[in-house]
């Protein structure tokens, strides 16, 4: 086996690992020959997402900071009611 074969084998185990093998497969089946490029925007605006759920449920800036190992004043910027329901706009994460 190359070093290539080595690093995607290890690749997929990951993704095996998270998923399952069969859905790792499909996966790999289905992005067979790409080059799949993750931005970490996504994973902010998730972040994001859940603090703000969180929230509007009623957890306090201070228990948000800790959980998310943030400051207080990010905490109190993402949940700032300016930024909250804007008429017309569409939540990446409503339909998770």
């Amino acid at each position: 086996m190359t070093n290539k074969e080595k690093a995607n084998f290890e690749i997929f185990e990951q993704i095996a690992s998270i998923t399952g093998e069969d859905d790792a497969f499909k996966i790999c089946q289905m992005f067979a020959g790409e080059q799949i490029l993750f931005p970490k925007s996504i994973i902010r605006l998730k972040r994001n997402y859940d603090i703000r759920k969180e929230y509007r449920a009623g957890k306090t800036y201070r228990e948000l900071s800790i959980k998310y190992n943030l400051t207080t004043r990010q905490i109190r910027i993402i949940c700032n009611p300016s930024k909250l329901d804007l008429p017309g706009q569409l939540d990446l994460f409503e339909a998770l």
